[in-house]
Formats: structure tokens, C-alpha cells, sequence
């Protein structure tokens, strides 16, 4: 094992002739960053041969949320608040559909500007977003996630009584 510091690769001197492993700790591994290549690796060594390997990383890029009914209207999502499945969010051109939860990811997202939208097709009749606005949003260089991406379903003032709340 030797310590490779801020992405430098790691060089490997003096190791006896044979067969060697070298792992890595990912607990090492700055927060918001995958290994492109596997952390561990097998490999034959003569004698006097420096070995060198590299580790590159990734920089995650995550934008998630919800789709959920605002049974109270104040614009955030409380404990007993249904999440709405199924729903088609689209940011730019990638699309996901909401979990039982309301819950959706876009993983590995490159950085830029993006437009995202819910589809309200499978909104239960009765109800509209309170906002029929897109979210704009900016994706930087490096890890990045947006949590709490949410869109808020409520009464669009029609008789259709809302979900019931969760148990």
C-alpha cells in the first residue's frame, strides 16, 4: 500500500519479484467521486521493475426530487404527504419516472444549464402543480447534488377529494 495524495499516481519501488495486490480504501475517496477503474488489482512484478497505477476519478452529478400531493399547501413536503409514482420528470433530454415514494434521480448529469419539468399525465384528476413554471437550474464542474427538487401537486379546485395520506 503507499499513499498517492490529490490524484498522483502511485509508485510502487523495491517490491520483491512475485505476485502483489494493491487495493484501494475508498474511504479515502473525496465525497462526490467514483473510481473509474477498480480498486483492486492483481499483478506480477520482476526484480527491479517500479510499478505504476493510476486511480482516476469521477465527479458525481446528481439532481433529485419529488412529485408529492401539498395536502396542507405551504410548499413543503410534511411526513404524512403522499409521493405521486409514476410521474415523468423530464430534465432536457433525459427523462425518469418517480418511485412509489415520488422520489426521482438523474445520476451522472454533465455539468450545464438545464430545464426541468414534470409531465402532469398521470396527475390524479382534481389536481394541477402549483407551478406550471419549468425549474432552470445550473449544474457546476466537480460533485454535485440537488436534493429537495420537488413538485408540489395541489387542488386545482375541482371535486376529486386528494390522496389519502400515508398511514
Amino acid at each position: 500500500s503507499a499513499p498517492s495524495g490529490s490524484g498522483a499516481p502511485v509508485k510502487i519501488r523495491k517490491a520483491s519479484p512475485g505476485e502483489h495486490t494493491l487495493s484501494a480504501d475508498l474511504s479515502t475517496i473525496p465525497d462526490g467521486y467514483r473510481t473509474l477503474v477498480p480498486v483492486q488489482e492483481t499483478f506480477q512484478t520482476e526484480e527491479g521493475e517500479i510499478i505504476q497505477r493510476d486511480l482516476p476519478l469521477k465527479a458525481q452529478r446528481n439532481v433529485s426530487g419529488t412529485v408529492y400531493v401539498d395536502a396542507d399547501g405551504n410548499g413543503s413536503r410534511g411526513t404524512q404527504e403522499k409521493g405521486l409514482e409514476g410521474i415523468r420528470i423530464r430534465l432536457d433530454g433525459q427523462q425518469a419516472v418517480t418511485d412509489e415514494t415520488g422520489a426521482f434521480l438523474f445520476s451522472n448529469v454533465q455539468p450545464g444549464r438545464y430545464t426541468v419539468r414534470a409531465d402532469s399525465e398521470k396527475i390524479p384528476a382534481g389536481h394541477r402543480f402549483a407551478s406550471d413554471e419549468p425549474k432552470k437550474m445550473e449544474v457546476p464542474e466537480g460533485p454535485f447534488t440537488r436534493e429537495r427538487f420537488d413538485f408540489p401537486v395541489i387542488p386545482d379546485g375541482g371535486k376529486t377529494p386528494l390522496p389519502s395520506p400515508l398511514p
